[in-house]
């Protein structure tokens, strides 16, 4: 490739993605590409950067943007510290596309109005449009990032609170795409239920079916898009009965932040007998009502269920394999995919918790 040709690539590509190219010129650009393949390369990857970021109709989207937030901005203005400005999605895209575009004109003007200078200093120069070229596909690789982010918090259908809980539980999730499970006696009588993830955002949720006896309840998130958590639920349940002193911990919110206990399994039945509880060694108190009993293998074994008042730490858990006969009897279109297997086997504790916490929440019931 001759030594003009860096000069010819950046002003032929410019004006190519620019639609300004004239016939004459698209006829030489072709049979330069077709007599020198390295030059062909060349122009190839400098006009493949530019065209992705030069499209001069998004300079005037972007001013058009302006004058859209600004007419948003002025009716019913608030105190700054009050009032918080939603980008919508096409317009933070718009924003990042146009801020690409005015770095790389920049670079290219800079660059431009130095041509006649020696050929070393065009060199140099070159290296300069080079590196800035390789700083902005950086940049606009990390708006992109950002607008995904942004767009995630923007499109999800969380819901505000009503108003003050009356009181709230625990769940956890029986399924990925929005099925959980709590205590009936948490959701009796509510009026709205909603549940409150670990990334903070609170979705309405309906019961599916409920157990009396067993003071179990199914529950399933309204919004049909919502997820826990980026993949399947990491544990499994397990079919038959724990270990009696078998080690156990759960996860709870009997505060605003989620709690860890942990402890052992001093009976396999609970209360007076009962073969469908355990009677467990975890302090617990209020809000933990539905939380999950998780043996060291990752397996949930269980759901709390209630305190003993006598004691400081005795806990009552229905088994799982109450909770899995249960699941049996519901519908078939209204029955949760539980996970087939267990990804928690083998993981530390620390890492077992930072996995059940996405699969867990509290659920905050609402009473006229």
């Amino acid at each position: 490739m001759r030594p003009n040709d860096e000069l010819y690539i950046v002003r032929t590509a410019d004006a190519e993605a620019a639609g300004t190219l004239t016939p004459e010129q698209q006829a030489e650009l072709a049979a330069r590409m077709e007599a020198d393949p390295s030059f062909a390369l060349a122009y190839k990857e400098y006009f493949h950067t530019i065209s992705s970021l030069h499209d001069g109709g998004r300079r005037s989207q972007f001013k058009a943007l302006l004058r859209d937030i600004h007419a948003e901005a002025k009716p019913n203005r608030k105190p700054f510290l009050e009032r918080i400005i939603r980008f919508r999605p096409k317009y933070i895209r718009t924003a990042a596309v146009a801020a690409s575009v005015a770095l790389l004109t920049s670079a290219i003007s800079v660059w431009t109005v130095r041509h006649n200078e020696p050929k070393s200093v065009v060199s140099k120069n070159l290296q300069l449009v080079r590196h800035e070229m390789e700083r902005i596909k950086r940049a606009q690789a990390d708006q992109q990032q950002q607008i995904e982010q942004i767009k995630e918090v923007a499109d999800a259908s969380a819901v505000p609170p009503p108003s003050q809980s009356n009181y709230s539980g625990t769940g956890f999730a029986l399924s990925n795409d929005g099925y959980l499970v709590t205590n009936f006696h948490v959701v009796e009588g509510a009026e709205n239920l909603q549940i409150l993830t670990r990334s903070g955002k609170r979705f309405t949720a309906s019961i599916v079916a409920y157990e009396l006896k067993n003071d179990i309840a199914l529950l399933k998130v309204d919004d049909k898009s919502f997820r826990f958590g980026k993949g399947e639920l990491p544990y499994s349940f397990m079919p038959g009965k724990a270990s009696l002193g078998a080690s156990v911990y759960t996860l709870g919110f009997p505060q605003d932040e989620i709690v860890y206990n942990e402890g052992y399994i001093a009976s396999r039945n609970g209360f007076e007998g009962d073969t469908n509880q355990y009677r467990l060694e975890v302090p617990a108190g209020p809000g933990q009502s539905g939380a999950p009993v998780v043996d060291a293998m990752g397996n949930i074994i269980g759901i709390i269920r209630s305190k003993d008042a006598r004691t400081e730490s005795t806990t009552y858990a229905v088994t799982s394999k109450t909770l899995l006969r249960l699941l049996r009897d519901v519908p078939k279109e209204k029955r949760p995919r539980l996970p087939q297997s267990n990804r928690m086997t083998g993981l530390s504790r620390q890492q077992q918790i930072d996995k059940l916490q996405d699969y867990t929440c509290m659920v905050q019931v609402y009473k006229k």
